[in-house]
């Protein structure tokens, strides 16, 4: 009896004619082919060991998402909108499960932590990794200052992360900015979207009094930045959302 590769058996000639025995070895090899993969989600940093009889892994990594800045307090006939975080990003590889130490070290990207309320820069999310596969978190938004009635001001938004050594990398997207004008029309932008995950708007328009940031949806997510009308106290950004790492076994 000879075998394939990948371990499946068939008849060779050199152990005579055995047609049930054969065929027994078939449908066995069969059985194992049809196993239900082993899937671990990791949400947190951790130790991943490699099952028994492992042919191949599937790895997904997402980092985490920038948060949005905050936004500072204003006074009669003043705006502020921060600016959103940027995405977490994604990459996807497959490893022969021999190329895989026995364990492997997983790490997970937290969310950018939020911002304090006020002309604060949000805070950048952290990076993910499995092995050669590693994505950087996204970047933090910045805070807001004031404008006047008359003026344009624009607060900078996070770059989305980059991923690199995945078969499949895919840069988290960038937050969008906060902008304000004269006409009392703001808006405290979209964070950035990540391969599992996107960023939340947060959008105010004539006349309304702002809003704290949002924070990150999904996997990965950036957070929207703060916006504030006229007279309003300061207000504080929001968190990004943290990244995963998803280990798919077959065997």
């Amino acid at each position: 009896m000879g075998s394939t590769t990948l371990g499946i058996p068939y008849p060779d000639g050199t152990d005579g004619i055995d047609i049930p025995g054969d065929m027994q070895a078939l449908a066995e090899a069969a059985d194992e082919m049809f196993t239900a993969p082993n899937v671990q989600r990791f949400t947190s940093s951790g130790t991943w060991t490699k099952p028994s009889g492992a042919r191949f892994v599937d790895v997904e990594v997402v980092s985490g998402g920038g948060s949005g800045g905050g936004a500072i307090a204003t006074g009669a006939s003043q705006y502020a909108a921060a600016a959103g975080g940027g995405g977490g990003a994604y990459a996807r590889k497959r490893f022969l499960a021999s190329d895989l130490s026995s364990t492997q070290a997983v790490t997970v990207g937290a969310g950018g932590t939020a911002p304090s309320a006020g002309n604060n820069n949000g805070n950048a999310g952290g990076t993910s990794s499995f092995s050669t596969v590693s994505c950087t978190g996204g970047a933090a938004g910045q805070g807001s200052g004031t404008n006047a009635t008359g003026t344009f001001v624009t607060a900078n938004p996070g770059a989305g992360g980059t991923a690199t050594g995945g078969d499949l990398n895919v840069s988290g997207s960038s937050g969008l900015p906060g902008m304000l004008h004269g006409l009392d029309v703001r808006m405290g932008s979209w964070g950035g979207a990540a391969g599992m995950g996107f960023g939340p708007a947060r959008v105010q328009g004539l006349n309304s009094t702002g809003s704290a940031g949002q924070a990150g949806l999904g996997y990965g997510g950036g957070s929207s930045g703060a916006t504030n009308g006229a007279s309003q106290s300061a207000r504080a950004g929001a968190a990004g959302a943290a990244g995963i790492v998803i280990v798919t076994t077959y065997f």
